[in-house]
Formats: C-alpha cells, sequence, structure tokens
C-alpha cells in the first residue's frame, strides 16, 4: 500500500468483507475529503470528537467540501502508552482494520451507534482515511448514502432554500425534516452528536406537521405517480428513478446551525436488525447545514 488511496481502499474493503459476513450489500469506495480533513485536523489540533473547537457539527465541514448526501461520521482514536512513540504504517494499517472490527462487534460501550452506521444498508459509500504520527493514530469512518444525481445542489439564496435532482435505486422520498443546534465548545470531546431539536417540516397544504413549524414549499415538483409522501408524485415507467425539485423560504433567525435532512424509504427493505433506534427500511438521502 503505498498511497493513501490504496491505504483508504483497502480499509473499505476490509469493511466490506464484515459487511457482506452480515449480509449487508458492500460499499463503494469514496474520497469526499471530508475523512482525510477531520483526521489530519484531530492529529494536528490533538483532540478527539465529532464537534470542532468551536462546538460546529460534520456536515457543516462536509457540506463545505461540495458534498450533499447524506452522511454519518465514525471516529476511533489510539495513543501510545505512556506517549512513548513506536506506530509505523504497517501499525497503523492494524490498528485501524481492529478499530473498525471494534466498531461492528465491541461497541456496546458506545451504544451500537457505529455499529448501526457501518452496517446500515442504506449506505452504498465509504470514506475512509487514518492519519497517524508516532504516537497517535486517528480513524474516519465516513458512511455515505449517495442516491441523488444532483441538478441543483442545496443552495440558500435570497431567503429561498432549493434543491433539485434524480432520486437513483429503490427509495421513495419520505420528508424534509430542519434540526436546530447552537453551537457549544464545551462538547467538542463528547463521544457522539446529533443535528439537535427538530423545529420544522416542509410540506404543501393542507397537509402539516403537528408537533412541528409547518414550512409551505413554493415549488414541490416530483414526477407523475403515486408516492407514500403527500404531493409526491413519480412515474411508474421511472420505477427506480424519481426526479424532483424543490423550494421553500428559509424562515428562521436565531442564531445557529440549521440542518435540512431530505429523508427516504426502501421500497425493498433489507433484513437486518439495527442495534440503535434507527428505524429499518428507512434512509436519509440529503444533509444541509447552515450556519447563521
Amino acid at each position: 500500500m503505498d498511497t493513501e488511496t490504496s491505504l483508504s481502499k483497502y480499509l473499505v474493503n476490509y469493511l466490506n468483507e464484515l459487511r457482506t459476513k452480515n449480509r449487508i450489500p458492500p460499499v463503494n469506495y469514496a474520497n469526499t475529503g471530508y475523512s482525510k480533513f477531520k483526521a489530519k485536523y484531530m492529529l494536528k489540533d490533538k483532540f478527539y470528537g465529532h464537534y470542532d473547537r468551536k462546538g460546529l457539527i460534520p456536515p457543516y465541514y462536509y457540506n463545505m467540501l461540495n458534498q450533499y448526501h447524506y452522511m454519518e461520521e465514525n471516529l476511533c482514536y489510539i495513543s501510545s502508552e505512556g506517549g512513548i512513540g513506536f506506530f509505523s504504517r504497517d501499525e497503523a494499517v492494524n490498528r485501524a482494520k481492529h478499530c473498525i472490527y471494534d466498531m461492528i462487534y465491541e461497541d456496546g460501550d458506545s451504544g451500537w451507534g457505529h455499529r448501526d452506521s457501518l452496517l446500515d444498508p442504506c449506505h452504498n459509500y465509504a470514506d475512509i482515511y487514518v492519519s497517524y504520527n508516532a504516537n497517535a493514530i486517528y480513524l474516519v469512518v465516513t458512511m455515505i448514502t449517495a442516491k441523488i444525481e444532483w441538478t441543483q445542489r442545496p443552495i440558500l439564496r435570497n431567503g429561498l432554500i432549493t434543491l433539485r435532482g434524480n432520486i437513483l435505486g429503490n427509495v421513495e422520498p419520505k420528508s424534509i425534516l430542519i434540526f436546530h443546534y447552537e453551537p457549544n465548545p464545551d462538547l467538542v470531546n463528547k463521544s457522539y452528536y446529533t443535528l439537535g431539536n427538530p423545529v420544522a417540516g416542509v410540506v404543501p397544504y393542507p397537509y402539516k406537521y403537528p408537533k412541528l413549524k409547518t414550512i409551505r414549499p413554493l415549488e414541490w415538483v416530483f414526477n407523475k405517480g403515486i408516492s407514500s409522501i403527500p404531493r409526491i408524485h413519480y412515474s411508474k415507467s421511472m420505477a427506480n428513478n424519481i426526479s424532483f425539485s424543490i423550494s421553500f423560504p428559509f424562515l428562521f433567525t436565531r442564531r445557529g446551525m440549521y440542518s435540512i435532512l431530505f429523508t427516504s424509504i426502501l421500497r425493498e427493505p433489507i433484513n437486518w436488525k439495527p442495534y440503535t433506534n434507527k428505524r429499518k427500511g428507512e434512509c436519509n438521502l440529503a444533509i444541509y447545514t447552515i450556519l447563521i
């Protein structure tokens, strides 16, 4: 393994061995730049956590790299005993493999969140990167659900959020939810991260979200056909492709981070058993995080 790419691909192949043993379809190798950015950032700043020093969440930086498919970040950190350096490249590779194995089979102390992320059949790509020196190893496994071919990536412009594209594969759109989180630097070493609290949902009249602010879209266009979500339609002649065009007003002025989450359901769910509160057969398609 002479290059960073070959090392990353090697670890993705190892992850696929474990997914196959659990009867989960393999993922493709992705090089979004995010895992490399996060691993090198933690090594340089000598910290370990999902939140950065300012308390910002992973999707924000993922979006800054022009990536908008749904992602989940998984981390592992190993330090040398007593700070005495000994980590070679081969040692870093072997330790990274052990981390991936433990994320799936020895994840009880973390509530099995890593396990459910690495095995989730919704994910079809993985971006894995290892950054290390003689004293520390940082592994970042970014699991990605890339089922949208973008014609307009999510963007906030003139008070409107717009996203357009084609949904590929056997998924059907479900909802658009908005979460709010106020950045907190004290969370830098927290063992997990969230998008914050749900504050709104986007849906056309007359439907509404009973416990959230309901935002009415200005544009809510899908292919012809029938779908489970109100006013969303797809053509049965294009059963595996659903084109969409969505635009809605961004109505928030409170400072913080707002994450727009585009969710879907699998038409033919894969038989697997999540250990967390993940819902089998539900897939998140896109994530767009805004800092105001």
